[in-house]
């Protein structure tokens, strides 16, 4: 889990950049996160 969801958020990161870099204005990427982030699982979060 822990790697599909680092690797995922770094494939979507890149797209973000790639496709905001084509736009005149650019963009801004937050990446956050939530539930589980202290290292306890929350019941029925999972992504």
């Amino acid at each position: 889990i822990v790697s599909t969801n680092l690797v995922g958020s770094l494939i979507c990161t890149r797209e973000a950049i790639r496709i905001m870099g084509a736009q005149e204005k650019g963009g801004h990427i937050f990446n956050m996160d939530g539930a589980g982030s202290g290292g306890s699982s929350t019941p029925l979060t999972a992504v």
